[in-house]
């Protein structure tokens, strides 16, 4: 890595790097905030540049930001506007010229571009505010990097090495970056996570926008069920411990020390019992539904057409879902009503047991869902192909 010195060095002689959308190439946070600019702003008016700034010196002896672009940015515009700013020499505010006729920063001395982006990447791993979209992004620039004879400047080991994530990351956030824009925007304002998203690479891009929303349709009907779970376990609960204080009560009057002892003890476990469901009932409702990986496999199975290739998306949580109604349907000749609608009824022994053989084995020639779409075609049934002609 290369030496570093520290200097007392005019900010308006500090240039930017080469730009793309408005940031140095090496940023990792490609998109400037202005609230957040103000923020910083603000911050160094009230208490002074409190991280310091790391620049690179270049061959005609001159400097090139590395790390605080967003910092650099705030101290010329605060100088521009001549602001009051804190001062931290006198611990007074003066005139912001006056404040940063200079500033004090770290050098680094020939510095490669490589190298400047391992600086800058590791001090904004340490930030909170670097998102996924963020280092796709940043990502992508670096392997898009070509020199002038067209060749890459950073290999995948180099990328590797910058980001400090192995080979498979990198490999999945280039695929996760070039999904569609809808899946591309929800990665950014956290609404799908990064693990839950890499589902989607098994999609046909031109469907993925279909998964989503039939997986969002989905991931509420889940997320409403267990709601209304623990409100009826909370109810039932509140039932039971009325109950078990008035048992206490008569036995607190007229019962042995055994049956007061017994009595207490029901009521207090009952007691817990109510209170932890109480506050698991209070965390569901402060929470919103999420997407899952399980609802957008599920989704991907139900829309015909939109696994890639081979791929078999069928979630487990699905699979022994069909399996469990269907094993019952056969033992107790009960009909199935799935939870995501009135799925399907299975007519006879031969259509379940191919149903099951596909699900145990996982051998899907044709998928589960597509066998039932064929079945209620020819029975003139809408089943599946309904549900997801209304929510998709």
């Amino acid at each position: 890595m290369p030496k570093s010195t520290y200097a007392d060095i005019n900010p308006k002689k500090i240039v930017f790097a080469l730009q793309q959308e408005n940031s140095a190439f090496w940023n990792a946070r490609q998109n400037f905030n202005s609230e957040k600019l103000a923020h910083i702003r603000h911050s160094i008016q009230k208490s002074g540049l409190i991280q310091q700034i790391t620049v690179r010196k270049l061959p005609n002896d001159s400097y090139q930001v590395v790390c605080g672009d967003q910092r650099l940015r705030s101290i010329l515009l605060l100088l521009t506007k001549n602001q009051l700013c804190y001062d931290k020499k006198t611990g007074t505010k003066k005139k912001a010229r006056e404040v940063y006729k200079t500033m004090y920063v770290q050098v680094l001395h020939n510095c490669s571009d490589k190298e400047a982006a391992i600086f800058s990447i590791a001090e904004n791993l340490n930030r909170d505010d670097v998102t996924d979209v963020d280092l796709m992004r940043y990502c992508i620039d670096l392997d898009a990097k070509r020199d002038e004879h067209g060749k890459p400047v950073y290999t995948r080991t180099d990328i590797e090495e910058i980001i400090g994530r192995s080979a498979t990351w990198i490999s999945q956030t280039m695929n996760l970056y070039n999904l569609p824009g809808k899946a591309k925007d929800m990665l950014a304002t956290g609404k799908l996570p990064r693990t839950v998203a890499l589902n989607l690479l098994k999609v046909e891009p031109s469907q993925a926008d279909r998964v989503l929303k039939l997986a969002s349709a989905i991931a509420d009907k889940d997320f409403e069920k267990n709601k209304d779970r623990i409100e009826s376990e909370v109810s039932k609960l509140e039932d039971d411990y009325e109950d078990a204080e008035i048992v206490e009560t008569s036995a607190e009057a007229m019962g042995t020390a055994k049956e007061k002892r017994t009595a207490r003890t029901a009521a207090r476990q009952l007691e817990k019992k109510l209170n932890d469901a109480k506050a698991r009932k209070e965390t569901a409702k402060n929470r919103k539904s999420r997407l899952s990986a399980d609802s957008i496999q599920t989704a991907a199975s139900i829309l015909p057409g939109a696994l890639t290739g081979k791929a078999s998306g069928l979630s487990h949580k699905l699979l022994r879902s069909m399996v469990a109604d269907l094993q019952e349907h056969l033992d107790k000749g009960k009909s199935i009503k799935h939870q995501y609608g009135k799925a399907f009824e299975v007519r006879d022994l031969k259509l379940a047991q191919a149903i099951l053989e596909m699900a145990i084995g996982q051998t899907h020639e044709r998928d589960v869902f597509g066998l039932l779409a064929s079945f209620y075609a020819e029975e003139g049934k809408p089943g599946w192909s309904k549900l997801v002609d209304d929510i998709a």
